[in-house]
């Protein structure tokens, strides 16, 4: 579950291991915990989700992948 490249400075990927049929809400939070992006994701096992880091600002950013049965979260950083 790592982030490369870390830091980030346009996109970052992470292989991510999801239970395959789920939906899961995709969350970017910041230092400050507000949430600065959400979306959704039709999980299909393990997969490489990409993440378009040109608009955040510099800093440390959590990713979650959280649905009803499994949640997994991830530091990332931004350049």
């Amino acid at each position: 579950g790592q982030f490369y490249p870390n830091p980030a400075e346009n996109e970052a990927n992470m292989v991510v291991d999801l239970a395959a049929g789920e939906n899961y809400i995709v969350s970017i939070i910041d230092q400050s915990g507000r949430t600065v992006h959400t979306s959704t994701l039709q999980a299909a096992g393990k997969i490489v989700y990409t993440v378009n880091t040109s608009r955040l600002a510099s800093g440390i950013y959590t990713v979650v992948f959280d649905n009803d049965n499994q949640r997994i979260a991830r530091k990332m950083i931004v350049k």
